[in-house]
């Protein structure tokens, strides 16, 4: 189930929210946040006891709502008390701004795109001893892109630091 797409969305709520489509940014993070959660249950040693669990076994993860996989990966220690609890304030964002109440969209949307960034920055472990800005933010991403191209040709970064990603690119 993980397709390649955390990068893309990332990039595409960044990319949403510089022209203000705030409540675009805002969907886009809650997207990103929960391709997060199914990259850990096809990445992740989950174990029962003694026994782990394979690829078909883990296919029932897939249809826990995102607020129970964030528990969950919490509960089996892949999330610590800082991921969960900024993986709980994207979901009360998002459903902020999916439900009915809609306020504050500008403010919401820069906070839930630095509360990604900082998950992301958690779980890959580059930077999580500092305290970085939205710029430096999206700069350390596209040098995560420029990683990506040179590696395994997904994405293409010019001298500038502009990303374009090949939307027909499957991961295999």
């Amino acid at each position: 189930m993980a397709d390649g797409k955390v990068p893309t969305l990332l990039m595409e709520a960044i990319d949403s929210y510089i022209p203000g489509n705030f409540f675009s940014t805002i969907a886009l993070c809650g997207m990103t946040a929960e391709r997060l959660c199914y990259y850990f249950i096809d990445f992740v040693d989950i174990r029962i006891g003694e026994k782990l669990l394979n690829d078909e076994q883990k296919q029932i993860l897939y249809k826990l709502p995102y607020n129970s996989l964030v528990e969950f990966f919490w509960k089996i220690g892949s999330f610590n008390d800082s991921t969960r609890s900024l993986m709980f304030q994207i979901s009360e964002i998002r459903n902020r701004h999916i439900h009915p109440t809609m306020i504050r969209p500008a403010e919401d949307a820069i906070k839930i795109l630095n509360l990604l960034c900082k998950v992301l920055e958690e779980k890959l472990s580059i930077f999580q001893f500092y305290d970085i800005t939205l710029e430096r933010r999206a700069r350390t991403i596209r040098s995560w892109f420029r990683w990506i191209r040179n590696n395994l040709g997904l994405v293409e970064v010019d001298a500038a630091g502009n990303v374009r990603i090949d939307r027909q690119t499957r991961l295999a």
